[in-house]
C-alpha cells in the first residue's frame, strides 16, 4: 500500500500544480481581456468626444461662414448704398453744415464698411486657406493696429509656410484670435507678440502681451472663449499652456506635434 502512496501523491501534486498553473494562466488571460476591453472602450469614448467636438466646431465654423456670407452680401451692401446716396447728396446740398454732416457721416460709413469687411472676411475660414495662415494674420493685425492702436510683433522662426493641413491651420488661427479678443476685452496692453516656431519637432505658437495680467488663479475654465481654445488644441493633438502674473502680462503657448513624413 506504501508502494502507491508516494506515486499517488507525486500525481496528485503534479495533477495540483498543473491545475494552479492552468487556473492562473485562464485568469491572466481574462484579465488581458478585461484590460484590453478597457483600453478599447476608452479609445472608442476619445474617438467619440474628438468626433463630437470636431462636429460641435465645424458647425461654428459654417455658422460663421453664413454670417460672413450675409455681412458681405447684406449689411455691407446696403451700407456700401448708403455711402453711395451721401456722395451724391454732397453734390446737390451746397449747405456748410449739412456738407459737414455728410462728410463725417460719409467717413463713419467708410469706417464700418471696412470694419465689417474685416469681420466677414475673419469669421470666413476659406479666406485663411486662399491666402495662407500667416498673410491672413498680418492682415488682421494690421486692421486691428490701425483701427484700435494696438501694436502686433509677428515672427516666423523655420519655414514661412507652417507644416499643418488646411483645418489645421484654421484651428491654429481660432486659438490666435480668441487669444487677441482676450487681451482687446482684459489686457489693457499696448502690444502683443507672437512667435511661430516650426524649426523643431513641434509646431510652437507663443503669445505674449504687456497688458496688466492676472492672477492663474482665479483662470475661469467654464468660459466659452477658453474653453473653445483648449478643444481646438485637442483636435490638433496639442498642449495649451497660459501663464500670467499681476502687472506682467500673459503669455499663452500651444505646442503641436508635426506630423511624421510618410515612407511612401
Amino acid at each position: 500500500m506504501n508502494e502507491y502512496l508516494l506515486p499517488l501523491f507525486l500525481f496528485g501534486s503534479i495533477v495540483l500544480v498543473l491545475f494552479a498553473v492552468s487556473l492562473t494562466g485562464v485568469l491572466i488571460l481574462q484579465r488581458r481581456r478585461q484590460l484590453n476591453h478597457q483600453f478599447e472602450k476608452k479609445n472608442l469614448e476619445i474617438s467619440y468626444q474628438n468626433d463630437l467636438l470636431s462636429t460641435r466646431l465645424e458647425v461654428q465654423e459654417q455658422s460663421m461662414a453664413l454670417i460672413s456670407e450675409e455681412i458681405h452680401d447684406n449689411v455691407g451692401q446696403l451700407l456700401t448704398m448708403s455711402r453711395t446716396y451721401l456722395s451724391i447728396l454732397k453734390k446737390q446740398d451746397n449747405n456748410e453744415s449739412s456738407q459737414s454732416l455728410i462728410d463725417r457721416s460719409f467717413t463713419m460709413i467708410s469706417q464700418a464698411v471696412t470694419d465689417l469687411r474685416h469681420i466677414s472676411h475673419s469669421l470666413n475660414g476659406k479666406m485663411i486657406s486662399e491666402m495662407g495662415l500667416i498673410s491672413f494674420l498680418e492682415k488682421d493685425f494690421e486692421h486691428i493696429t490701425n483701427s484700435l492702436g494696438l501694436k502686433f510683433d509677428l515672427q516666423v522662426i523655420g519655414d514661412d509656410e507652417l507644416p499643418l493641413t488646411q483645418e489645421q491651420n484654421l484651428l491654429v488661427y481660432r486659438v490666435i484670435q480668441e487669444s487677441i479678443q482676450n487681451v482687446l476685452k482684459h489686457a489693457q496692453a499696448t502690444e502683443v507678440s507672437i512667435i511661430l516656431n516650426n524649426s523643431t519637432d513641434t509646431v510652437d505658437v507663443k503669445i505674449t502681451d504687456d497688458g496688466k495680467g492676472f492672477e492663474i488663479e482665479k483662470l475661469n475654465y467654464n468660459s466659452l472663449g477658453l474653453r473653445n481654445m483648449l478643444h481646438r488644441a485637442k483636435l490638433l493633438k496639442g498642449e495649451l499652456k497660459i501663464s500670467s502674473t499681476i502687472g506682467n502680462g500673459t503669455e499663452i503657448l500651444l505646442h503641436i506635434p508635426k506630423k511624421p513624413p510618410s515612407n511612401g
